[in-house]
């Protein structure tokens, strides 16, 4: 293994406005898949649910906890839009509790191959942020493939239109 040679350094407002972005997105791509003339496919549910189950999966692993949720759960897009929206508020929360020195905690933990690793605390949360955005992707793509309009997902558009605060 590479060793570590680089320090994150983001602050809590960073990422609230981060995780804030990620709840807009999930939003905008859910309401999305409702809005298609064609039926849901189980392809497009299986990645909405993937979202779901791997944000509260890593919540899980940095509250030290268990939710018991899947990482593949079945997921309605109600219940969908209903579980990111708490989500998001206990991302907030949790980064509401910690200091900035907790941004560099290890957490140890078990994959999904039973494999323990350890990670710092920013490296999950940035980790969480991508992971969603890339399966938002391959949702847009897969809206597209079907004959449909992706939404626009972008950070910066979010900002410009001013649909979420900017960082600054």
């Amino acid at each position: 293994m590479k060793p570590r040679i680089h320090k994150i350094v983001a602050s809590k407002t960073y990422y609230a406005v981060q995780f804030d972005y990620n709840l807009w997105a999930n939003q905008e791509i859910a309401e999305a898949l409702k809005r298609q003339e064609s039926a849901i496919s189980n392809r497009q549910k299986a990645i909405l649910g993937h979202i779901l189950g791997a944000e509260q999966l890593w919540l899980d692993r940095l509250q030290a906890s268990s939710s018991g949720i899947m990482v593949w759960p079945e997921v309605t897009i109600n219940g969908f839009l209903e579980s990111v929206r708490r989500l998001n508020l206990a991302y907030l929360s949790l980064l509401d509790e910690i200091d900035a020195e907790e941004f560099s905690r290890p957490v140890a933990y078990v994959n999904s191959e039973g494999i323990p690793w350890a990670n710092r605390v920013e490296e999950i949360l940035i980790h969480v942020l991508l992971h969603s955005s890339y399966h938002r992707g391959q949702l847009a793509l897969l809206i597209r493939d079907e004959g449909g309009t992706p939404v626009l997902t972008d950070f910066i558009h979010a900002v410009r239109t001013g649909l979420i605060d900017d960082i600054g």
